[in-house]
């Protein structure tokens, strides 16, 4: 069993249907969780209604949440997602919430020095608190790192993602979050800009069409399923928790792990929520 460190924003997401637990980081380690592995959350929610629903889900859910602090001042993460005609979301994120103020303590520490990955994302490092805790676990040479850039403007620090990008193995970006870390509008000059500026192994993301991986001079692309989408929030994030999890367990055909990956998405868009209940159709997976 894998224990993989799972940094950043547990909040609640308001959809027109209802409201939902997510946040990328929790995203994936809700997956990573259904595969077997043990995802440790290390996040902040507040000591109101939706902090103890959290703490309440994450119990029943059996994830630890030792390293899920509550905090007194500031309110659980919110955001208010509403749908373009075309069926994309738009975000509206609740600002100084429990999640800007992230605590690593040594007891977090030492887990991690006998932990196997972290899996971080750039939309809790908006506060510059969050990113001194997180270099703490950068600085750990025994963990495989996966970053995923989530572009959610105004919240968003190019230098500082560039800059992370360097310190990774694996690195996660849509089609929208390539052309703007390359400056580029063009696909194959953007990914050869990309991997100029990083060592990285680079997922890009394609959506509904499919998804790319460079890893040194290999490229490597496939499709995804045709599915009836409901909304695409979290398709990413099973995404990437299907690549992080068969990173870990060795697998080294990189057409079968993006496969596989995308396959895993296209269930989530199928459904309501970026975290479904998949039990019943993992069996297609």
């Amino acid at each position: 069993m894998n224990k993989i460190i799972c940094f950043g924003e547990i909040l609640w997401d308001f959809l027109p249907k209802g409201k939902f637990i997510g946040g990328a980081p929790f995203n994936v380690a809700f997956h990573l969780n259904k595969f077997g592995n043990e995802p440790i959350l290390v996040s902040s929610v507040g000591k109101d209604k939706l902090g103890k629903k959290t703490v309440e889900f994450l119990k029943k859910n059996e994830f630890q949440t030792k390293f899920v602090s509550q905090n007194e001042k500031l309110e659980t993460g919110k955001v208010v997602v509403e749908f373009t005609k075309l069926g994309e979301p738009i975000y509206k994120i609740l600002e100084n919430s429990a999640w800007d103020s992230i605590s690593v303590p040594n007891e977090l520490l030492n887990l991690a020095k006998n932990s196997q990955a972290l899996v971080f994302g750039s939309l809790a490092l908006r506060e510059g608190k969050n990113l001194v805790e997180l270099q703490k676990l950068l600085r750990l040479g025994n963990l495989t790192k996966f970053f995923d850039v989530n572009l959610r403007f105004p919240f968003v620090n190019k230098k500082l993602i560039l800059e992370l990008m360097r310190k990774v193995d694996f690195l996660k970006v849509n089609e929208e979050e390539l052309y703007y870390l390359s400056n580029s509008k063009g696909r194959n000059e953007a990914i050869e800009i990309l991997s100029e500026k990083t060592k990285a192994t680079i997922c890009v993301t394609l959506g509904e069409k499919g998804a790319i991986l460079v890893s040194g001079r290999n490229i490597f692309e496939v499709k995804s399923p045709k599915v009836k989408v409901k909304d695409i929030i979290g398709a990413g994030d099973a995404f990437w928790a299907s690549f992080v999890n068969s990173v870990l367990r060795n697998e080294n055909d990189f057409s079968e792990i993006l496969t596989k990956a995308c396959k895993l998405g296209s269930l989530v868009v199928a459904e309501e929520g970026a975290t479904p209940n998949l039990n019943q159709n993992l069996e297609r997976y």
